[in-house]
């Protein structure tokens, strides 16, 4: 048995150790280090969640360009909206329905979004 054929299955445990390991770690998705999460959730006035509300972020991007994203919530008044931003941003969360609106303000990063968010509708 040569010395290589010794080291060889070793070897190829170790690696396949550090794919299986380092592997879920890996950015597959070209995902980038700008993105933040915005997220939250939407109630009317006796806290039962509302589905379907609108929710729109504005903030102003790198370039000084003003951007606007609109998303809804889910059935259970969930909602989650990913935004490119460049560093600390301030953001503008407006959520509305039914002619009822509410607005908050936060401050998201790269490195932190905002999540969590309470909004509560007079509807």
């Amino acid at each position: 048995m040569s010395p290589f054929s010794r080291i060889r299955r070793p070897l190829l445990l170790l690696t396949a150790c550090l794919i299986l390991i380092g592997g879920p770690g890996c950015d597959l998705g070209g995902g980038s280090s700008n993105e933040a999460t915005v997220s939250g959730r939407v109630f009317n006035a006796v806290s039962d969640p509302i589905g379907g509300a609108q929710v729109i972020l504005q903030f102003t991007d790198g370039s000084g360009e003003e951007v606007e994203q609109t998303t809804s919530t889910d059935s259970t008044g969930r909602f989650a909206q990913t935004i490119e931003v460049e560093g600390a941003t301030e953001v503008a969360i407006t959520v509305s329905e039914q002619g009822a609106s509410v607005r908050q303000t936060r401050q998201v990063s790269p490195d932190g979004g905002a999540s969590d968010l309470r909004f509560t509708l007079d509807v």
